[in-house]
């Protein structure tokens, strides 16, 4: 898939995840980017998990479900790969919903997410709350806003909260 195709297909999930939030469409887009190999993913395929995000005890008992897959994670400054339990989707729409939910949480919260005057603000406090392992993550996503940022349709990047 190429960028522009991932823009076409996932820009207005991200833009109705993030409506009446703070959390900025740009950063939903550029983090599914980074998470899903614009797309292309097993993950992603298999499971409609555009952003990584891992299942919990909480997610399982609420009915959710979960596809294991290997994962490369950071641990003490080494990367190793782990089998890890990952949330499945039924759309990407509900990916993009969840995500928003997720990094509003306390943990996030703490971590000035919701106060962020940038999307590069809210990306380094993503990071900062442990959203990945990926000491360079915040970095990552940057750069791939970055690059986005000329290629989206003319909208507001921020959508302000209600």
């Amino acid at each position: 898939m190429t960028k522009q195709d991932f823009i076409n297909n996932y820009w207005e999930s991200a833009i109705e995840a993030c409506l009446d939030t703070p959390i900025f469409p740009l950063l939903a887009l550029a983090e599914s980017a980074v998470e899903s190999a614009w797309g292309e993913s097993e993950l992603t395929k298999e499971a409609n998990n555009f952003l990584g995000i891992k299942s919990s005890l909480s997610w399982e008992e609420g009915g959710g479900s979960y596809v294991v897959k290997k994962t490369r994670e950071v641990i003490d400054g080494k990367p190793v790969m782990v089998n890890a339990k990952f949330r499945k989707y039924p759309t990407p729409a509900d990916c993009y919903k969840n995500y928003v939910h997720f990094v509003t949480q306390p943990n996030y919260v703490s971590h000035g997410v919701l106060v962020a005057k940038t999307p590069e603000e809210q990306v380094t406090a993503i990071a900062a709350a442990g959203y990945a392992t990926d000491p360079d993550y915040a970095h990552k996503i940057i750069s791939v806003m970055n690059g986005l940022r000329p290629l989206l349709p003319n909208v507001v990047c921020r959508l302000p909260a209600a």
